[in-house]
């Protein structure tokens, strides 16, 4: 990229304190590549990859023709809180930094970015895997559990990507590298301790991603007999690793999103009535929808039900 673009990019960046690094487009085909040679070594569940990343390689090469450079950048973002109304009184349950409003703030990104330079360039969403793009472009470094960390900020960040028709040059520097590990991650356990399906292994650094709680709360049908009934403790998600993790201690955040689902939604929600066509059930896919998490709409009974220790739906 030529170096003004950088200067201003970076200095709108630093104003607001996000970390921000940009890097040639080829890197989305490296990213593609590597996967599917994980793929291909095993080192990828075949299942997972299909319901979590063939989206991005069976996708098309080129969406956005003329583009040339990516943009990647580290929101600061903390963990956010909702409210249950329960028979027992309000429960108060989190949601880790990655969904909350994740929308919202690319597309405000996106309408500032094209504001910067005056709409002199196109701003298109990443097509690619963030953590993936971000760590060659070393804004970001993996733990032990496969969450990116950010100077300053830890996990508890926000990636948000694009890609541009700005020009890239490199003028005799790469920014591309090889993603980075965190040193504390070599003499520390406190992680795959911690973690509550065994996704994290001593024997390699990539996890067990099909083990991983993330990926059972995200997906449709029962929970699998071996996840202990106690270790629910996100509305989606899973903090178990980030809570405990060391690189994390002066990083935690949470912040309230204002949303209370009341008795009567609380109750609709329990019994898996979050989808429907009645007042209650457009309530709470209301409510769903501001946080931006209105897709897990139908998850969010059997994820509350555990969350809360209630077993299976009321009759």
């Amino acid at each position: 990229m030529n170096r003004p673009l950088i200067d201003i990019l970076e200095r709108w960046a630093s104003s607001r304190g996000w970390p921000c690094a940009t890097g040639p487009i080829r890197l989305i085909d490296e990213v593609r590549r590597d996967i599917e040679s994980r793929l291909q070594a095993g080192e990828i569940d075949e299942g997972f990859y299909r319901s979590q990343m063939s989206w991005f390689t069976d996708a098309d090469e080129n969406p956005f023709p003329g583009a040339s450079t990516i943009i990647a950048m580290a929101v600061p973002w903390p963990e956010h809180e909702v409210v249950f109304d329960c028979e027992r009184g309000p429960v108060t349950a989190v949601i880790p930094p990655v969904y909350v409003q994740r929308n919202t703030i690319r597309v405000a990104l996106q309408g500032q970015l094209t504001g910067l330079f005056g709409g002199m360039y196109k701003f298109e969403p990443l097509p690619a895997p963030a953590k993936a793009i971000a760590s060659r472009l070393g804004l970001v470094r993996y733990g032990r559990n496969n969450i990116t960390y950010a100077d300053r900020y830890g996990s508890y960040h926000r990636l948000v990507g694009f890609i541009s028709d700005m020009p890239f040059t490199t003028r005799g520097r790469s920014t591309a590298r090889e993603p980075e590990c965190l040193p504390e991650c070599a003499m520390c356990d406190a992680c795959r301790i911690a973690c509550p399906t065994g996704a994290i292994v001593p024997d390699r650094f990539l996890i067990h991603a099909e083990r991983c709680l993330t990926f059972y709360n995200q997906t449709p049908g029962e929970w699998p007999a071996g996840i202990p009934s106690n270790v629910h403790t996100c509305v989606i998600g899973c903090l178990a690793c980030q809570l405990c993790c060391p690189a994390n201690a002066s990083h935690i955040r949470r912040e309230s999103t204002g949303v209370r689902f009341d008795a009567a939604e609380t109750a609709a929600i329990l019994r898996d009535e979050a989808i429907a066509d009645s007042p209650v059930g457009r309530s709470i896919r209301g409510k769903l929808h501001a946080l931006e998490i209105d897709e897990y709409a139908p998850l969010i009974g059997r994820n509350v039900r555990a969350l809360l220790g209630n077993g299976s739906p009321p009759a």
